[in-house]
């Protein structure tokens, strides 16, 4: 066991290590930004040593991260060399395949090798997915199961990427779900029909040379074994520098144990900690062991939780874990509970308690609520009331579904009244909430008078405001009016015109109608993403064998069914203004330290309960889990323990202050909440001196 190092220390014998002659380091560290930190600075001093930037590899968890490392390299001061290539994993396994595309695709025994690749975004995905779903939902395949066919689609490219992440083949997939499942015999013949959906994409997939997420990695795979591949990047990346280690897949740890013996220096570093991702598919356990292949381990010295919140920390350890108490735990001080009714009055609870600490003198961008997810309802319920109350504050997420953004639902019903020979109608309420996101002038009322009264009658398209009454006129106003007849006649316009592809109209549409003084930055990046998706799903249509208009009508109809849940990265500022309201891992991902942490829905079993996914499961498919071993209750319990305990210890250790717990008895749709960290929350703050009779009581089905 390597020896505990500060921070300064791990400068002097990590960051001026020497950058030749395999100097290869492995360090340890639970604060992420401190991590962060010793990279950054490693890669500066192998720069300014000389060490031309093309021979540097940096790999990081997310695209987000990579940003970091991009900037510190656009210095003038370091000279022209010192561009670097920052990727992730994915990323560096897609231009790998990309530039040895020809051995791939003959390597991979696919019809026309000579032909280039197409490689899918994961909306086409999900629609090529949806195509081999359809027939077996004909037939009454899956209908035991109550998931919409977006939720369908989604588990079997998982069961994809799952096989192809942990690098064994795609065929084992059902026999793994079954050896592990021991509930009712009929899911055994959902994971058989689920195998014969996953082989018949991946059927496809070849037969048309189109690379999904894991053919991609399946590639990469076969190209490990290429000694033309290999001395390839044994020459090119001499310095490697790994961010995130324990959020690696086995696949990406197989190609770090390959290359770590070539390289002249490497740094890998590593949070035993962390591991957030193993829902998609990450091994922090077997990343650790990558230590063993490195010359030297230095561990940086964990700073203590702050007294009151560590002593929290190990009483909730205890609770869950059902260990005996010598006696009963000392009451932590600077940790609240709130327990209210309803969530309205437990979200107005909250809101009041950072009001008193920001007239106390705490900055806002001191302050993060913290839930396990984000719904509609509760992000606009604490954004409206941090609005009425003059409280800045920023909403982090890292991705979201085009369909449930206002402000895209919006943009996708003006696109649909422009294209009335698609034969689609919007709803009433679509249009009524379409005019009201983009006239700034018109209220929700006013709204919806225009929509009852100047949708046309078949539905296809809007009238003139000439169609209103001189009453009704009056009541809307002439500057809404005025507004609202601009934006028919330009929607009028484009209609009597040859349709642009989707993308196109929607450029055209931004410049000429959208954009001005109203738009927020977070509409622009939206709407910025939205055309980006669009543009990528268009220039696959002639793989699908689209038109340009036939692919923009069908991303529309997909995206509004839910059938393809087109995802856009959000990247907002990575240092929240104001107050930030969060889910609970793209906090935990990000450096986030704040003096006060606000837990929402603390009642929700969301704290402790993985994803119902009954098509898949992020443990029984890793590569870790024995084959042909049972899932039982035991280990559904304790993986629940495990993820509630390291999702309170890495928000504990991120909080330098207080630590306020919100709860309500009753969920929005009226339906009662318990969780086990609510509680323990109320026996260890003395709210409530009965232990539950048992712990395993919540635990829940097993897969």
């Amino acid at each position: 066991m390597a020896a505990p190092h500060s921070l300064d220390q791990a400068r002097t014998s990590v960051i001026e290590a020497a950058t030749e002659g395999h100097q290869t380091l492995f360090l340890v560290g639970v604060e992420r930004h401190d991590l962060t930190h010793v990279l950054a600075e490693r890669l500066l001093y192998l720069i300014r040593a000389g060490v031309p930037g093309y021979s540097i590899l940096v790999l990081t968890p997310e695209h987000r991260r990579s940003r970091v490392y991009e900037r510190l390299c656009q210095a003038p001061e370091l000279g022209p060399f010192a561009s670097v290539q920052v990727q992730t994993f994915y990323g560096l396994a897609h231009q790998m395949v990309h530039l040895f595309w020809p051995w791939v695709a003959e390597t991979l025994a696919l019809p026309q090798p000579q032909r280039p690749a197409v490689y899918l975004t994961y909306e086409t995905a999900q629609y090529t997915m949806a195509e081999v779903l359809a027939p077996y939902l004909e037939q009454g395949v899956f209908a035991d199961l109550t998931l919409r066919p977006q939720r369908l689609v989604s588990q079997l490219l998982d069961n994809l990427n799952k096989a192809a992440v942990n690098a064994y083949p795609l065929e084992l997939v059902e026999a793994r779900l079954r050896a592990a499942w021991t509930g009712e015999r009929h899911r055994l013949q959902d994971y058989h029909q689920a195998q014969q959906c996953i082989q018949a994409f991946r059927a496809i997939c070849r037969q048309r040379g189109w690379l999904d997420f894991s053919l991609i990695l399946e590639g990469f795979r076969v190209l490990m074994d290429h000694p033309p591949f290999q001395r390839f990047l044994r020459d090119r990346y001499r310095h490697l520098l790994v961010e995130g280690l324990e959020e690696s897949v086995p696949l990406a740890q197989d190609w770090l144990s390959q290359h770590l013996p070539t390289c002249e220096s490497a740094l890998l570093a590593w949070n035993p900690e962390g591991g957030y991702r193993t829902f998609l598919g990450a091994a922090p356990t077997s990343a650790g062991r990558l230590r063993d292949l490195c010359q030297r381990v230095v561990e940086l010295e964990a700073p203590p939780l702050t007294t009151g919140i560590g002593a929290f920390i190990d009483g909730l350890r205890a609770f869950v874990l059902r260990q005996t108490f010598s006696r009963l735990p000392t009451l932590p001080t600077g940790v609240q509970l709130l327990l209210r009714r309803y969530r309205a009055e437990m979200i107005d609870a909250a809101i009041k308690a950072l009001e008193r600490r920001i007239a106390g003198g705490l900055p806002p961008d001191q302050i993060a609520l913290v839930a396990p997810y984000i719904d509609g309802v509760l992000a606009f319920s604490l954004t409206e009331r941090l609005v009425k109350t003059g409280i800045p504050h920023t909403l982090e997420r890292r991705s979201q579904s085009l369909r449930e953004d206002p402000w895209i639902r919006a943009v996708l019903t003006l696109a649909t009244l422009a294209h009335p020979d698609w034969q689609r109608r919007p709803a009433e309420f679509a249009i009524a909430t379409a005019l009201e996101r983009v006239l700034p002038q018109l209220d929700p009322l006013r709204a919806t008078l225009l929509a009852q009264r100047l949708t046309r009658p078949a539905g296809f398209g809007l009238q003139p405001v000439t169609e209103l009454t001189e009453s009704e006129r009056q009541r809307i106003g002439q500057d809404p009016l005025m507004a609202y007849q601009r934006l028919w006649g330009w929607l009028e316009t484009y209609s009597n015109e040859t349709p642009s592809p989707l993308d196109a109209f929607l450029c055209r549409l931004f410049a000429e109608v959208l954009s001005g003084p109203d738009l927020q930055p977070s509409q622009a990046r939206a709407y910025t993403q939205l055309v980006e998706s669009v543009k990528r799903f268009r220039e696959l249509g002639p793989a699908l064998e689209w038109d340009d208009l036939t692919a923009g009508r069908a991303y529309l109809e997909l995206v509004e069914q839910g059938v393809v849940a087109a995802q856009y990265a959000l990247d907002g500022p990575e240092v929240s203004q104001g107050v930030l309201i969060s889910p609970i891992y793209p906090y935990l991902l990000g450096e986030h330290h704040h003096r006060l942490q606000v837990w929402l829905d603390v009642g929700s079993s969301d704290w402790w309960s993985p994803p119902q996914q009954i098509l898949t499961h992020p443990v029984v498919l890793g590569r870790e889990w024995p084959a042909g071993r049972e899932w039982t209750p035991e280990d559904d319990l304790a993986r629940r323990q495990q993820i509630l305990l390291q999702i309170t210890q890495g928000l504990g250790r991120a909080c330098e202050g207080e630590l306020i717990l919100c709860a309500s008895e009753l969920d929005s749709g009226g339906n009662p909440m318990d969780s086990l960290l609510l509680r323990a929350a109320q026996w260890l703050l003395k709210t409530d001196s009965a232990m539950p009779a048992s712990v395993a009581a919540l635990s829940g089905n097993r897969l």
